[in-house]
């Protein structure tokens, strides 16, 4: 529901939203678990529409942060000899984790802190 509000600017039913969705998923399924992760970089991407640098980063961190201890490091060598496809659920992880350096890079950027947004996109 919180994303529904957000599309159309209704930032205040979205964040109740957001935020009774943060408080059951910590609760039911613990701080550090990945339904965590996608509430608080939506709430990033919220906080970015409404210009609140700030706490967008803030957000989008700390989801990075859970989405990042949460994810297997892939074994390139394995995929490549025996042509063994990915995992859905690795892909899907290793996609939400580009997702999150390209929204923090992107708030940099426009902060006009080019180092740090380079750091975000380091090809």
């Amino acid at each position: 529901m919180g994303c529904h509000h957000q599309r159309f600017y209704h930032f205040k039913f979205a964040q109740k939203c957001y935020e009774q969705a943060l408080r059951i998923y910590k609760v039911t399924l613990g701080y550090e678990h990945l339904c965590v992760a996608r509430v608080l970089h939506n709430i990033g991407i919220m906080y970015h529409a409404k210009r609140d640098n700030g706490v967008a980063l803030k957000c989008l961190k700390k989801s990075l942060s859970i989405r990042s201890s949460q994810t297997p490091t892939p074994d390139p060598s394995s995929i490549s000899k025996e042509g063994e496809a990915i995992r859905a659920e690795d892909a899907a992880l290793w996609l939400s984790i580009a997702e999150s350096h390209c929204w923090i890079g992107k708030i940099r950027r426009e902060k006009k802190n080019y180092t740090e947004a380079r750091v975000c996109f380091p090809f």
